[in-house]
């Protein structure tokens, strides 16, 4: 019973609406199992995931006894610490620049959604890179559509109506994706005419 319900979170860890209480929850029963570098590793992706700053200040920086560890945990996931420290800062050039350094360590969907938080809205490409390889094999619906609107903001109306039409193909209702294409199939009509 407990294997399956840890399964469970795993799966969610990995597939579902990110949720950084997840990896938090993982990361302490990793460091209360003598595992502090691993559980470490799943602290810096909670943290990177969340956007409360204010649950982030209650765990960053790290109590002594854990941040002692830190030397031990993957290079990646210091970049990702210190990546959380400059956001803390106020400084979006050097998170980024420290997540795009973790993410080259460790391809790994928490630092992806990182970077695309940092590019929300801007419609970069960079802001669709990082969320295309966040959303590999994911089955979350807010982050195909955060995808499409990044595409139709950079202009590319074509692979934001693909990405709609992939999610549409695992969720037929999905009213917010059917209305988007909805406004793509409207504009595509307007340039093509």
């Amino acid at each position: 019973m407990i294997d399956a319900a840890y399964e469970e979170v795993l799966d969610e860890l990995r597939n579902g609406e990110p949720r950084p209480e997840l990896h938090w929850l993982e990361g302490q029963i990793l460091i209360a199992q003598g595992n502090r570098a691993s559980g470490i590793e799943e602290l810096a992706r909670a943290f990177v995931l969340s956007e409360d700053l204010e649950w982030i200040l209650q765990g960053y920086p790290l109590e002594p006894r854990l941040a002692r560890a830190v030397p031990s945990a993957a290079r990646w996931a210091r970049f990702a610490l210190d990546a959380v420290g400059a956001r803390l800062e106020g400084d979006t050039a050097r998170e980024r620049l420290l997540l795009l350094d973790a993410a080259r360590q460790l391809p790994d969907r928490a630092l992806y959604l990182g970077i695309a938080r940092i590019e929300r809205g801007r419609g970069s490409e960079l802001e669709v890179f990082a969320l295309e390889r966040a959303l590999r094999g994911s089955r979350w619906v807010e982050g195909h559509m955060r995808l499409a609107r990044a595409h139709r903001e950079k202009g590319d109306l074509v692979a934001a109506r693909r990405t709609l039409e992939r999610l549409l193909d695992e969720d037929a209702n999905c009213s917010e994706a059917l209305e988007l294409v909805a406004e793509l199939d409207r504009l595509l009509a307007q340039m093509a005419a």
